[in-house]
């Protein structure tokens, strides 16, 4: 799997192989074939202008996911919202990497076809988020 990681942060202290990696397991463990993933990180301005372009709404968040079919394999990009991303962390007691990390898995879930419009959902996709930090390397 291909995975780009966009003007990460710092303090994220990701490692490109470790999230590589992350990922695919990710792929072996739901069965799927995700052949790309993109995470570009940003700040809330520019968040906003893609939650306004893409979706019509005007304001940040922590993060928006775009799945695109290729035949059977899939290719997701993820925008971050990274002042979100930390107000959240602060919002839920968590460090600002397990945040991110959590984060990222939504993506990923996303693409592979999880959705969380409703509440039923948002809890599928939380216990989801969940099982796929389990699978994470311990630092990535």
């Amino acid at each position: 799997m291909r995975v780009v990681l966009n003007e990460y942060p710092a303090w994220a202290n990701l490692e490109y192989e470790a999230v590589r990696d992350w990922m695919e397991s990710l792929n072996v463990n739901y069965k799927t074939k995700v052949v790309e993933m993109v995470f570009s990180f940003m700040n809330d301005k520019d968040i906003r202008e893609v939650n306004l372009r893409f979706l019509n709404h005007d304001y940040p968040t922590d993060i928006i996911t775009f799945q695109y079919n290729e035949g059977l394999y899939l290719r997701g990009e993820v925008f971050i919202g990274l002042e979100s991303v930390i107000g959240n962390a602060d919002r839920y007691n968590v460090s600002n990497s397990d945040e991110l990390d959590r984060v990222m898995a939504h993506g990923f879930l996303h693409v592979i076809g999880y959705d969380d419009q409703s509440v039923s959902e948002k809890m599928v996709m939380r216990e989801e988020e969940d099982k796929c930090l389990i699978l994470r390397p311990l630092k990535i």
